[in-house]
């Protein structure tokens, strides 16, 4: 779309832009889609500085990039990234069922208190028989405690301000 410049002010490294009038229809969209008013006079903020369009480059390729994936948190996929960044790109399959598999390893492995996922034999409707799974939660706050780091120090921490009087009190 060509928009006429009806005048133009440096101001910190920035242009202005005036619509002019003869454009109103790109006046209407902006108002559609500001919180302000906006009239033919109202300048519209544009980073011209090449610092200012490498920077808007990139965060438009970052938003591509995320609008591909299937929805998660900007949190949760920058720290992905970050992860990423630091750790690399984890070997072997990546798929739905390879986390599945992943998952199922880590809580059957043993720990000093068995392993994570147990099963009980529950009766269930017309006394028959199932078998449940169940997680040890000893198992679990052993493994919790032993692979991350910043829950090891949160549980250190709320131990040392509030000791148990028994294991019991743990959980």
């Amino acid at each position: 779309m060509h928009v006429r410049k009806h005048a133009m002010h440096v101001a910190n490294q920035s242009s202005i832009l005036h619509v002019d009038a003869h454009h109103h229809h790109v006046v209407s969209l902006l108002k559609r889609h500001t919180a302000e008013p906006v009239s033919a006079h109202h300048p519209i903020h544009i980073n011209c500085t090449p610092m200012h369009m490498e920077r808007n480059e990139k965060l438009r390729k970052l938003n591509t990039f995320r609008r591909r994936l299937p929805h998660c948190t900007a949190a949760a996929l920058a720290a992905i990234l970050l992860a990423v960044k630091e750790f690399g790109l984890p070997e072997g399959d990546v798929s739905r069922d390879a986390f599945r598999h992943a998952r199922d390893l880590q809580s059957k492995e043993s720990t000093p208190y068995g392993p994570i996922l147990e099963h009980m034999q529950l009766m269930g409707d017309g006394d028959v028989p199932m078998k449940v799974p169940v997680a040890n939660p000893f198992a679990l706050l052993w493994t919790a405690v032993t692979d991350c780091q910043s829950f090891r120090h949160f549980m250190f921490q709320k131990l040392q301000q509030k000791p148990p009087e028994s294991a019991d009190q743990l959980i």
